[in-house]
């Protein structure tokens, strides 16, 4: 045989280009991703079609194309799991949060590091390495890849509803980039530009503020009414925990309670509108909606002769509340930028829930009818451990790990509690009726255990009135 049909059966049993095209095709491009969804515990292929693409153009010779392709690529995956955490919808909103990456938790900013160091090695692995792809596998990897694209296979159903910013895991290889042009071009985001309606009624049973007027009675709403949306609160499997963090509301002498659950999976301005309006948005992008908010409970109590007040720890233009809270009533705002707090708090960067309550009190300290919506911010993912002020919950008596983010998680939501118990102690608080209740299930605990600890898809509430 000649050396050029032995060099020619070299090639094809060249292992070392095998190897190079598996790792470039399916480990490099993927491993990342999908360690940082399972992470999150949110939906993502286990590999990503698209990566095939700059492989071929970097076999074509056109490297730089070929890794700037990679990278455009690994961007659309990126959104489409950091989009599962923090649903944005336009451009504006990503750069809007981006000006407070320095502020955020330093497990956010460690993270955000990571990825980025981690992309680039992958666009410098590519450059480096891209031409030792044996061709001849590639194809025969992307011919496997395509086809059980096309075959539609599933790893198993979800269990878990589908809303239109989540996707499932149950396909071992599907298009990120065709995921985010379906994202793209959903009715939801396609609402974006108000050719539809902005908003979709739900049962007034469907939000806690209808038990809350059931509990006061035929002769209607009480003067004095404080109606809070309780961030990441959640229902925990083991009753024993909710208790334990309810225990200085319950400790009030003669307060007076309601209590229940609620079916709910959203995100936070969900769970507003949940309870403001007993409204569903059909999309985030509230800022130019100027009609829908004629019946929320604040222009109700308004027409009634009561003063509104809205509070919320983060800046007002986070999700346009600044727009659409004077529509749905409120005469007045608190937010980060409205005062000199004394101290930042990290889990999601604004006023620290603590600081804000003597705001609550001074509300109520004034005669009148009035009504104090306050949506809490400090229990946010992802639990920055410097938020924790007063240690009101011991992790160790529910077998919870002390250095984990259940455990903070916990810890923050009995931190606000405590606080809370001592402020309706407070003699301006006397005779007003409140009502909490949790925005959403708690998000980003570790994903293994997160079932464990929590129901999915449901939100507590709890009514409190200290005669």
């Amino acid at each position: 045989m000649s050396e050029q049909g032995v060099a020619g059966k070299a090639r094809v049993f060249d292992f070392s280009g095998i190897a190079w095209a598996a790792l470039l095709f399916l480990l490099l491009p993927n491993a990342l991703f999908s360690m940082l969804a399972f992470f999150a515990g949110v939906g993502r292929p286990y590999v990503n079609l698209d990566y095939c693409l700059p492989i071929f153009l970097m076999l074509a010779g056109l490297r730089r194309i070929g890794v700037l392709g990679f990278l455009l690529l690994m961007v659309v995956d990126l959104l489409l799991i950091s989009g599962q955490i923090f649903p944005v919808v336009r451009l504006g909103d990503i750069l809007y949060l981006s000006k407070f990456f320095l502020l955020s938790s330093g497990n956010y900013q460690a993270i955000a590091l990571l990825v980025v160091l981690l992309v680039l090695l992958k666009c410098l692995a590519l450059y480096r390495f891209g031409d030792k792809v044996n061709e001849r596998f590639a194809a025969m990897i992307f011919g496997a890849m395509v086809l059980l694209y096309l075959m539609d296979v599933r790893a198993g159903p979800s269990d878990q509803p589908h809303d239109i910013w989540k996707f499932s895991s149950d396909y071992p290889v599907a298009s990120q980039l065709q995921n985010f042009l379906d994202y793209r071009s959903s009715k939801f985001l396609e609402n974006v530009q108000q050719d539809g309606e902005p908003f979709t009624s739900i049962p007034a049973d469907a939000s806690a503020v209808s038990s809350w007027s059931a509990l006061q009675g035929e002769q209607g709403p009480a003067d004095r009414l404080l109606l809070v949306v309780v961030e990441s609160w959640g229902v925990p499997r083991q009753p024993e925990i909710q208790t334990a963090l309810l225990k200085p509301l319950r400790a009030l002498a003669g307060a007076r309670f309601g209590q229940g659950v609620l079916p709910f999976d959203g995100v936070t301005v969900g769970g507003e509108l949940r309870e403001l309006c007993q409204l569903a948005p059909n999309h985030f992008n509230l800022a130019p909606v100027l009609h829908g908010f004629e019946n929320c409970l604040p222009n109700r109590l308004k027409a009634q002769d009561y003063r509104t007040l809205a509070m919320h720890g983060a800046v007002s233009l986070m999700y346009d509340r600044r727009d659409w809270y004077p529509r749905a009533g409120f005469e007045d705002s608190i937010f980060y930028e409205s005062r000199n707090w004394p101290t930042r708090c990290h889990s999601f960067p604004g006023a620290c829930d603590l600081d804000m309550m003597a705001e609550v009190a001074d509300y109520f300290s004034a005669d009148g009818k009035r009504f104090l919506y306050w949506l809490t911010l400090n229990s946010h993912s992802m639990y920055d451990a410097r938020d924790i002020r007063v240690d009101a919950f011991d992790c160790a008596e529910f077998s919870i790990a002390a250095d984990s983010r259940a455990c903070r998680h916990l810890k923050l939501q009995a931190q606000f509690f405590d606080g809370l118990g001592r402020l309706l102690r407070d003699d301006s608080m006397r005779g007003v009726h409140v009502l909490l209740v949790g925005d959403h299930r708690p998000l980003m605990i570790e994903s293994q255990n997160h079932k464990a600890m929590f129901e999915y898809g449901q939100v507590p509430w709890l009514a409190v009135v200290v005669d």
